[in-house]
């Protein structure tokens, strides 16, 4: 036999051992990189998005009613008028409540003062020798010592309900006299202007 020269020996040899030192570090670190199943089955992670959102669902109709219960303290909601009880006193000097025979510029009629529901003044008056002749309510009736206001007015259809032939709207301003008997005043508007007075009966 012819024998291996040692050159090529020692060759063959350094590349089988390197061969075998990569396939053991190869083998180290994809060993140390996995992750070693201690206990089984790894366990899941928990569903916390599914968590906040049940949460949330849970907590909002008690948010509700809470903002409900504190927003009802806060509400700016107008009392309801006070109960009309028999005899109760008028929130406006009660020397202007009674039937007045009426007299404005010729037109004549009767005028009627009354306390609406809530103690506030009210009036209606109704021409006998004008338009269709019907009850006609005033507007804004104001009374302040022994003076006064109210307005007269129409529109639309209410117009030909009363008789008359356009919309007008007319202010009137009375005084109560001595003896709360009669008052006197005056009224403009409805491109007319003149005085005006009632008689209590």
């Amino acid at each position: 036999m012819r024998p291996r020269p040692r050159g090529l020996t020692t060759n063959v040899l350094m590349k089988k051992g390197i061969g075998r030192s990569s396939s053991m570090i190869r083998n180290f670190f994809s060993k140390s990189n996995a992750q070693p199943e201690l206990f089984g089955n790894p366990r899941p992670a928990f569903p916390w998005r599914e968590a906040a959102i049940l949460l949330l669902i849970l907590l909002l109709p008690v948010a509700f009613y809470v903002g409900y219960r504190s927003g009802r303290g806060n509400c700016a909601e107008e009392p309801a008028p006070p109960e009309e009880t028999s005899g109760a006193v008028p929130a406006f000097p009660s020397e202007f409540v009674g039937r007045y025979a009426l007299d404005v510029g010729g037109h004549r009629g009767y005028l009627i003062v009354y306390a609406s529901p809530n103690g506030a003044p009210a009036a209606t008056l109704q021409f006998t020798n004008w338009g269709k002749r019907v009850p006609e309510p005033l507007w804004g009736v104001y009374v302040s010592g022994r003076a006064i206001t109210f307005t007269r007015a129409c529109a639309g259809a209410r117009c030909a309900e009363i008789g008359a032939s356009a919309p007008f709207r007319q202010t009137y301003t009375g005084e109560m006299l001595r003896g709360d008997r009669e008052i006197r005043g005056t009224y403009s508007g409805g491109q007319s202007a003149s005085s005006w007075k009632a008689v209590r009966f």
